[in-house]
């Protein structure tokens, strides 16, 4: 019979300590990700099968795919609280970043969790080939409108439109949008806004993507143009807190202040955290948000027959003294 591969037998072959090895399996931090992709690659080469742990299944899995770790001024502070209200329940909390291709550790390890937690709308796909019989909530909006999972999201839509609403109700008739509107959250909160202009007889001035915001100059060129000719925007929309850090910078440049001179929205702030982009927003607590995923996958584990439930939280208002009255031009 062939001699089991262990933990030991996979540092000798990297020339990583045991340590270094087990958290880079577990996907704990510690290791980095060359280090990370050096050992699983040595897993799959020599045949390691992992063990079940001595305390059954008493963790769960986050799952979130390597794309969407682009924005973590969102993610961070929700797997924060994902990984404490796993805690609290006394579990584990493992985290599995997903690539390109097939990782069969990944899979024998969510498939043996008390249940998974995907974040964002591309880690479903992995989690139906060959998890599906594990109990899951999503944290994103359902794919399709049948969608059979348990579901966790912002009400983008919602909180777009209110914010929208407020502007109009100060007087603001000139709106540009910034950003690409790709994602879903992104999606639902351009959709708002389009929504409440086309039912005040409005359409935006301007829709700047992130290619178009990169180019800060150019931008800063065009707006000094409106600016003499009197067609500056009035109220600026932001999908993220990094567009709104850029029409920060070109408002600068051209001596724009803020609600005074021209109104900055956005749509990320964090209720708890008082370092965040000074933009007045629409926010939630993450580290709650994160929470209510754990709470509502425990449910979820206790009653696997109940029905499923999509669940949206609606954001607060944060000023931060960025928006006010339309000025007179």
């Amino acid at each position: 019979m062939a001699k089991k591969v262990t933990l030991d037998d996979i540092a000798r072959d990297t020339n990583l300590s045991k340590y270094a090895v087990s958290r880079a399996i577990a996907g704990k931090s510690g290791a980095s990700e060359k280090t990370r992709e050096r050992v699983l690659e040595a897993c799959r080469r020599l045949n390691y099968v992992r063990t079940a742990s001595k305390a059954g299944n008493r963790y769960i899995v986050l799952m979130i795919p390597k794309t969407d770790m682009g924005d973590p001024a969102f993610w961070m502070k929700v797997v924060q609280g994902v990984e404490s209200g796993a805690t609290k329940q006394g579990y584990l909390l493992h985290i599995k970043i997903l690539r390109n291709g097939d990782d069969a550790l990944t899979a024998q390890e969510s498939e043996n969790a008390a249940g998974i937690i995907l974040a964002g709308y591309r880690s479903v796909e992995y989690w139906k080939n060959g998890m599906a019989s594990t109990p899951a909530v999503l944290i994103s909006y359902p794919p399709t409108p049948m969608f059979q999972l348990v579901c966790l999201y912002c009400a983008d839509l919602e909180g777009s439109t209110a914010l929208c609403q407020k502007l109009l109700d100060w007087g603001h008739r000139r709106f540009v949008y910034c950003g690409d509107g790709e994602r879903p959250s992104a999606v639902y909160r351009l959709e708002g806004v389009l929504r409440l202009l086309s039912q005040n007889g409005l359409k935006l001035a301007e829709h700047l993507r992130d290619a178009d915001l990169a180019n800060v100059q150019g931008v800063i060129e065009r707006w000094r143009k409106e600016k003499e000719n009197g067609t500056l925007p009035t109220a600026v929309l932001c999908e993220s807190d990094t567009s709104a850090n850029l029409v920060q910078r070109v408002a600068g440049h051209l001596q724009l202040v803020p609600p005074q001179d021209i109104s900055i929205v956005s749509f990320n702030s964090d209720l708890r955290d008082s370092r965040s982009i000074a933009v007045t927003s629409m926010g939630l607590d993450k580290i709650h948000f994160g929470k209510e995923a754990v709470h509502m996958l425990f449910d979820r584990i206790a009653r696997p027959t109940a029905a499923y439930r999509r669940v949206a939280v609606v954001q607060q208002y944060v000023d931060y003294h960025t928006a006010g009255p339309c000025p007179e031009r």
